[in-house]
C-alpha cells in the first residue's frame, strides 16, 4: 500500500491545515500509512520533486500543490491507486 506523504514547512501559511488533513486521512482510511515530513527541521533532507509546501505525495509521486479539500485528496488518492493497480505497478 502507498504511503501519503505530506511535506510541510513551520514557516508555511498552510501548516496546520496540512496537519489537520494527515490526522483527518488516519482517521478515514487507517489502512493508509500517512506521514508528516516537517522540511524545517534540520535532520530532514528535501528531496528533488519537493519545490513548496505543503505538498501531497504518495510514495514519491507528488498528487497536490498546496492542501486541497478533504473530499479531493480522497478522491486523488483513490484514482491515483487504482489507475497504479491497473498497470500492473
Amino acid at each position: 500500500m502507498a504511503t501519503l506523504y505530506i511535506y510541510i514547512a513551520a514557516s508555511c501559511p498552510g501548516y496546520a491545515t496540512a496537519r489537520i488533513r494527515a490526522a483527518e486521512m488516519q482517521k478515514l482510511r487507517p489502512q493508509h500509512r500517512v506521514e508528516c515530513i516537517d522540511l524545517s527541521l534540520p535532520s530532514i533532507v528535501q528531496p528533488p520533486y519537493i519545490f513548496g509546501t505543503p505538498t501531497y505525495c504518495l510514495d514519491e509521486r507528488v498528487i497536490a500543490l498546496g492542501n486541497p479539500s478533504l473530499p479531493a485528496l480522497l478522491c486523488i488518492i483513490d484514482t491515483t491507486i487504482h489507475s497504479h493497480e491497473g498497470t500492473g505497478g
